[in-house]
C-alpha cells in the first residue's frame, strides 16, 4: 500500500512537467521563439512566437502560473513580458490572433499573476472602440454558449466591487444589434462574476457565486 501511495505522489509531482515538456505547449520553443522576436523582431519572428504561444488557458496556466516543481519548463517569471509581447501582434491577422484570444481566454480561470495580466490586456481591448473590440465579439459569439459563458465569465470576474469596474461596458450595445442570442449569457456573466470571486490558487475558492 505505501508503495502505490509513493507512485500517486510522484504522479501528482511529475504530471505537470511532462505536461509542459510534451503537452500542447512547449516552454524551450515558447522561450526561444520570445528571444528571437524581442531581437531583431520581424513579421517571421513574431510569426513563430505566435504559434509557439499556448493555443488555449489549460496550457497558458500550466506554463505561466506558479509550479516550482517545473522548474525549467515554467516560465512563471516571464509571463508579464511574453503576455504583453504576445499582445503587440501587428505581423497576426486580427482574424487569427483574435481566435487565439478567445481560445485561451475560455480556459481561464481568475488568479494573481498570469491569468491578471492577460485579463487587462483583454480589458483594454473590450473597452475600446474599434475593429479589434468587434473583431473578437464577433469571434466569441460564434462559439458554443458554453465557451461564450467561460469567456465572459473570465472578462467579469473581480475579486473586490469596484466602482469604477462597474460602470464598465463592454460594447454590450454592439453585442445587441450585432448577436442579440449572446446578449444573456453577457448579461448573466456580469451576474455572478462581477465581484467576490476568490483567486484560483486559494485553499478554498469560492468559484460560484450564489445566485440571488
Amino acid at each position: 500500500m505505501r508503495n502505490y501511495g509513493l507512485v500517486a505522489l510522484l504522479f501528482i509531482v511529475l504530471c505537470p512537467a511532462l505536461r509542459a515538456q510534451h503537452g500542447g505547449v512547449s516552454a524551450g520553443r515558447l522561450r526561444a521563439a520570445y528571444e528571437a522576436s524581442v531581437g531583431e523582431g520581424g513579421r517571421l519572428r513574431q510569426r513563430l512566437f505566435f504559434d509557439a504561444f499556448p493555443t488555449n488557458g489549460e496550457d497558458y496556466e500550466l506554463i505561466f502560473g506558479y509550479h516550482p516543481e517545473l522548474r525549467d519548463s515554467s516560465l512563471y517569471d516571464c509571463a508579464a513580458d511574453m503576455v504583453e509581447a504576445f499582445w503587440c501582434h501587428d505581423a497576426i491577422p486580427d482574424s487569427l490572433f483574435y481566435s487565439k484570444v478567445a481560445a485561451v481566454t475560455c480556459g481561464l480561470r481568475l488568479d494573481a499573476d498570469a491569468p491578471n495580466y492577460w485579463q487587462a490586456r483583454l480589458e483594454s481591448v473590450l473597452t475600446r472602440h474599434g475593429r479589434d473590440a468587434e473583431t473578437l465579439i464577433d469571434r466569441v459569439a460564434s462559439l458554443s454558449v458554453g465557451d461564450q459563458m467561460r469567456f465572459w465569465s473570465f472578462v467579469w470576474s473581480t475579486t473586490l466591487d469596484d466602482e469604477v469596474r462597474s460602470r464598465r461596458d463592454f460594447h454590450r450595445g454592439y453585442i445587441l444589434r450585432r448577436h442579440p442570442q449572446m446578449v444573456p449569457v453577457y448579461d448573466s456573466a456580469r451576474k455572478l462574476f462581477f465581484n467576490g470571486i476568490n483567486f484560483s490558487s486559494e485553499p478554498s475558492p469560492r468559484n460560484f457565486p450564489e445566485c440571488e
